[in-house]
């Protein structure tokens, strides 16, 4: 899919590794105003590198916090623990770019997680999130 809606976000698939032969994935996502934030989690495989184009978003590092706006850039190498969420109480979107490519495919499953358990509560679509993550490399704090 190029366009998926996720929990009342937008994601457009702009590049795919398969276009990229491996070596980039990109997205535009338009994250929902103030959505739940994520818990401390780090890729094991990709960097990934975000320029926020309208909105903004509030990072978090072990070592520190940061609010970003539109024109500000952040870049998060692999294993290296974060959490995120929209600052705003408007939709705000990001370019994301992850290298290699290939993680761009984690939000396709979501979506399709989300879509064969429609009307399920989120708690019962926790186990199959937390599946597709540990597919696509991602780990959680404890």
């Amino acid at each position: 899919m190029r366009r998926i809606e996720v929990a009342g976000s937008v994601i457009t698939c702009l590049v795919t590794a398969a276009e990229s032969d491996g070596r980039v994935g990109m997205i535009e996502y338009q994250a929902a105003p103030e959505p739940m934030p994520s818990t401390m989690h780090w890729h094991t495989r990709e960097a990934w590198t975000a320029y926020i184009l309208d909105g903004g978003i509030h990072i978090r590092f072990e070592d520190g916090e940061r609010d970003l706006s539109a024109g500000d850039v952040v870049h998060v190498p692999p294993w290296r623990a974060f959490s995120w969420s929209n600052a705003h109480a408007e939709p705000s979107r990001l370019l994301f770019v992850y290298t290699p490519g290939g993680f761009e495919a984690y939000f396709n499953d979501v979506a399709a997680h989300f879509a064969a358990n429609a009307g399920k509560p989120f708690p019962e679509l926790l186990p199959g999130i937390l599946a597709l993550s540990e597919k696509y490399g991602i780990e959680r704090q404890s």
